[in-house]
């Protein structure tokens, strides 16, 4: 009985798990979901082998990103590919790729920097400058004043501070979550003056 039973969710719990999975990233968005874990009851403390998701698009206002990044904890491999995410204040990203290899999180995506000028709230202006160093650089007018912004990682978040002598004395975060250390972010250029965004992370 109990190895029938455990042969029964064997091919059951997989299949559950990966109909949560499409629940988390939208069902109607959702081309492709796999979830791989041996022995299946593995699952039930939230742990798989491999996670695997082909995504058309992703509401990231809609949906707690920080949430979703942090269930990948008991994830020893994952792979997800999403075809564009709606972020805030209407930025869009393109080819967004999260990969989880020996504990770490690697993030990708591409995109189109005259966005960010449109998302800016008013009386801010910005420019993303990508450079071959993979520093994130932001060159900006607020109230008609010039500033030069650096995006940085500080004790695992992410935040913005002014270059100079000003940025030892202020910074604005822009990601921060006690369950996730992020550990690197770049910009670099990218093709059709496009910019690629990288970063890396581990969920605790």
């Amino acid at each position: 009985m109990l190895l029938a039973l455990l042969l029964v969710g064997q091919f059951a719990l997989p299949r559950v798990a990966e109909d949560v999975v499409r629940d988390r990233l939208g069902n109607d968005e959702v081309e492709q979901v796999e979830v791989d874990a041996l022995p299946a009851v593995e699952l039930l403390w939230r742990h798989a082998d491999r996670v695997s998701a082909r995504v058309r698009s992703y509401d990231a206002q809609a949906n707690d990103v920080a949430d979703d990044i942090a269930q990948t904890a008991g994830v020893q491999q994952l792979d997800v590919r999403i075809e564009r995410v709606r972020a805030a204040a209407g930025l869009e990203l393109r080819d967004v790729l999260v990969e989880k290899r020996d504990g770490v999180l690697h993030g990708s995506a591409v995109l189109d920097p005259g966005q960010l000028a449109a998302a800016l709230p008013a009386g801010v202006e910005g420019e993303l400058v990508p450079r071959a160093d993979g520093a994130v650089v932001v060159d900006a007018r607020i109230a008609g004043a010039p500033v030069r912004l650096r995006v940085e990682v500080v004790d695992g978040r992410v935040v913005a501070r002014p270059e100079g002598l000003l940025g030892l004395l202020t910074s604005y975060t822009l990601f921060a979550d006690p369950r996730i250390d992020v550990e690197r972010v770049s910009a670099e250029p990218g093709a059709d003056g496009r910019v690629l965004l990288r970063a890396q992370a581990r969920v605790r």
